[in-house]
């Protein structure tokens, strides 16, 4: 049978479901959807809905096939919508008058959705369900430690106004140092300005609060409590982001509709050993497993973080849902000449982040002290990203961003 080419992996549909799996297999696989593009070109979107400012820039021709599990879905202006790995797109009308992705399966039925789509703000990305006990008072003058409580835009200026730097973007978790001398008051929000840019603190009447205190929320660089593959046991490695391999291969690999052109995560390698474990490495929650031969993902939930276990066999038996511990062994590497794990983390389900930032300095140290960053095998030599910690925020399908742009 001839192999249709997934145009967001570049991948065999083959490896995305229905094939055999090595190992055990937890009880609730996800069933998948799969999709083909009408006549006209398809915008992919950040957010279910029909706004310019959702697009992500990136469209699927005519004829595309995409593969979908079946509870990734949402209902917004009239459409149904889906998520690929490269973002929400239209499939067709709610009353079914409009089809703009053809239903190559029917006989698989959606399910529920697996996670709730957020409303999405100008400054707020994602709103807690109740604001968080602050930790601490700010200080209202000089350069101070701030955490971003929930997702938070990075602006050019101290408005709505200014232009959004989507690279920037602050996750939830993460310290900044704030210039609290630049308060300004704006469109009902105060903005200050930090490293990365200026973003809103809190709206002028205190109701909406979005940096505060640091220990107002979990650290971001406290989750990964132990690397997915002991560091003993990965012979070779890859940076997150502006990586050579990325600029060499990753046209071939579909990077530019994946990932921006850029890596989209960590990669522990070792193309000699068999039985490689690969541990949970944080506190999370089993989600599913999908995928064939040797493109396997294991999928984990914590908090507003998607984790992938990608390139795995032998995978533990597990159920949706499942607690797990960061000792907890999830999976082995698939061995092979190119064997490693593929270690990502989507926040908010369209971004990719650095797991890096998920780490504590001296994880992150015992790293770079392995696999030292200045050798001219990792980053290319660009204007920006050439350092292990600074790398972008990708967004998940977005346009092609960096040297190969």
């Amino acid at each position: 049978m001839t192999s249709n080419k997934d145009f967001y992996a570049g991948i065999d549909l083959a490896d995305l479901g229905g094939g055999a799996h090595d190992g055990a297999i937890p009880e609730q696989l996800v069933p998948q959807k799969v999709f083909r593009v009408g006549d006209a070109p398809l915008d992919i979107y950040i957010h279910p809905g029909m706004k310019d400012s959702f697009k992500s820039g990136s469209q699927q021709q005519p004829g595309a096939v995409i593969v979908v599990d079946a509870n990734d879905w949402h209902e917004a202006d009239g459409i149904v919508w889906w998520q690929s790995r490269a973002g929400w797109f239209p499939q067709m009308s709610i009353d079914g008058s409009k089809v703009f992705a053809a239903d190559l399966n029917p006989e698989v039925a959606r399910v529920s959705p697996a996670t709730p789509v957020e409303d999405v703000s100008e400054e707020v990305v994602t709103t807690p369900i109740e604001t968080p006990v602050s930790a601490g008072t700010v200080a209202e003058s000089g350069t101070t430690q701030m955490q971003a409580i929930t997702g938070v835009r990075v602006r050019d200026a101290g408005s709505t106004s200014g232009k959004v730097l989507e690279t920037k973007f602050l996750i939830k978790g993460q310290v900044i140092n704030v210039n609290m001398d630049s308060k300004t008051e704006a469109d009902g929000y105060i903005w200050v300005q930090h490293e990365a840019g200026w973003s809103a603190w809190k709206s002028v009447d205190g109701s909406k609060v979005f940096l505060d205190a640091v220990g107002t929320v979990k650290q971001l660089n406290t989750y990964v409590e132990q690397l997915p593959v002991p560091l003993d046991k990965t012979d070779w490695w890859q940076y997150f982001g502006n990586n050579v391999f990325a600029f060499r291969h990753g046209k071939q690999w579909n990077y530019d509709g994946y990932s921006q052109g850029l890596h989209g995560g960590l990669d522990f390698g070792n193309s000699v050993e068999r039985g490689i474990p690969v541990y949970a490495a944080l506190r999370c929650k089993y989600w599913k497993t999908e995928g064939s031969g040797g493109n396997i993902r294991v999928w984990t939930k914590v908090d507003d973080f998607t984790i992938i276990y990608q390139h795995v066999t032998n995978i533990t038996k597990m159920s949706s849902g499942q607690e797990l511990a960061p000792d907890f062994k999830i999976c082995e590497i698939k061995p092979g000449s190119n064997g490693h794990l593929h270690f990502e983390v989507r926040y908010m389900n369209n971004r990719i982040i650095n797991p890096l930032l998920m780490m504590s300095d001296a994880m992150v140290k015992s790293i770079t002290d392995k696999f030292d960053p200045t050798d001219p095998k990792y980053f290319y030599p660009w204007h920006e990203w050439t350092t292990p910690l600074d790398q972008p925020v990708i967004g998940l399908g977005g346009p092609v961003i960096g040297p190969t742009a």
